[in-house]
């Protein structure tokens, strides 16, 4: 099993690429991503993914990266970790090198309906990424390793800009449908906007 840990660090300046860079260079971990935000978090602020390969008794207890101690740089703070796993997607733990727009919608839930949205979202993805009117994948899909009765899942959607994102508001009716079934099992969602720093 493949454990994502989700980190937002913060670092001191103002140059967001090198304090990626930097990440890269120190982390004790395979870095799956490295992300600024355009909107919803600060300027001085960085999501990373890490991934790492767990035994086959894994339990959410024994993730190294829940202990959080990942290698950090020097003037690079740590501010909250949370410890993943991939659902249907992604498929893959390469690390992501694509240029444009990456979401990252939080989806605030009971842990019962994790499936249930893992399912309607799969289904969902089948004519909203094939829209011809704009491009988009839905990159990765995350539940947590441990699930609370109060969970928090995270969808990491890929567009090649804003304005597919902006089109991509008014999808495919059969999408829209499933998408509507989805919102009604979850208590809210926020959004952020961020570009990826490779």
């Amino acid at each position: 099993m493949t454990v994502f840990t989700k980190y937002l660090v913060t670092f001191d300046g103002r140059d967001a690429v090198q304090a990626a860079a930097a990440i890269r260079e120190t982390s004790k971990y395979p870095i799956w991503g490295v992300w600024a935000g355009m909107f919803g978090i600060a300027s001085n602020e960085l999501i990373v993914m890490t991934t790492t390969v767990s035994s086959p008794d894994f339990s959410p207890d024994s993730s190294p990266d829940r202990a959080a101690d990942n290698l950090w740089p020097a003037r690079t703070r740590l501010v909250s970790h949370e410890s993943l796993r991939a659902t249907v997607r992604p498929m893959s733990n390469e690390p992501l090198t694509r240029d444009g727009l990456y979401v990252f919608r939080s989806f605030y839930l009971d842990a019962a309906h994790i499936d249930r949205v893992v399912a309607l979202s799969q289904e969902a993805w089948q004519t909203f990424e094939t829209s011809t009117d704009y491009k988009t994948e839905p990159i990765g899909l995350f539940a947590p390793t441990d699930p609370a009765p109060d969970s928090t899942m995270y969808l990491l959607t890929w567009y090649d800009g804003l304005a597919s994102w902006s089109t991509s508001r008014n999808p495919h009716a059969d999408a829209r449908a499933i998408f509507r079934e989805r919102h009604a099992l979850l208590h809210s969602t926020t959004a952020v906007a961020t570009r990826l720093l490779v």
